[in-house]
């Protein structure tokens, strides 16, 4: 995965992350931010308790941009992943009042579960979820009529990023600098530069001839 400091909100509701000493990140609906590196760090995959980090970012529908792949794509992927998450905490925590109700002898009815449940935040927790599931089919949806669109298409390359292969294949890189450096690394499996200049054609070699045709020769 490559790593950007990008931190992007794929919910339609504000995400705020309890950082350190009072300081709260905060990412707008379908927005992002630019984390500093001392903030950066916490959101890396080797740092210890990032399992902690990643539930919370699931539950909160934020992710990590990769800039090598589709943002859409990507923005889709953590929106089920925060519907999975906010639905298994929902359920856990309704079974858990559940449990300890009926542990103490009190025996609910549905309308008292809904009201004990509305009392710790948990429907609002819910309806929220439920919205996000409402996105989801849509995003699914567009994304779906756009790789329909796509069908059959041959894929465009940008041809200042991209070198033409010995074996006849295009490959693009994602900076002019990823593509010079394949290029001197290996020229061998390099049979063109699209976005080299093209050379003008050599002018025609005129011959002239002895014989003046316009005068007889005897």
């Amino acid at each position: 995965m490559a790593i950007s400091n990008r931190l992007c909100n794929a919910t339609t509701f504000w995400a705020e992350i309890p950082w350190d000493k009072g300081v709260v990140i905060q990412i707008p609906p379908d927005g992002m931010i630019e984390l500093p590196y001392h903030q950066m760090e916490d959101f890396l995959e080797t740092k210890p308790g990032y399992e902690e980090v990643k539930l919370l970012m699931d539950t909160l529908g934020l992710f990590i941009a990769d800039p090598t792949k589709d943002y859409d794509e990507q923005a889709l992927k953590a929106l089920q992943a925060c519907i999975k998450a906010r639905t298994d905490q929902y359920t856990a925590s309704a079974t858990i009042l559940r449990s300890e109700r009926a542990a103490a002898g009190v025996h609910d009815t549905e309308e008292s579960i809904t009201e004990n449940l509305r009392r710790l935040g948990l429907v609002t927790f819910k309806e929220k979820t439920d919205a996000l599931v409402e996105r989801e089919k849509i995003y699914s949806g567009l994304l779906g009529t756009r790789a329909e669109a796509q069908k059959g298409k041959p894929k465009s390359f940008n041809p200042e990023l991209t070198v033409i292969l010995t074996s006849g294949m295009p490959k693009e890189f994602p900076t002019k600098i990823a593509k010079k450096l394949f290029m001197l690394e290996h020229p061998e499996d390099v049979q063109e530069d699209p976005a080299a200049p093209v050379a003008p054609p050599a002018p025609k070699k005129v011959v002239r001839s002895n014989v003046d045709h316009g005068q007889p020769t005897g």
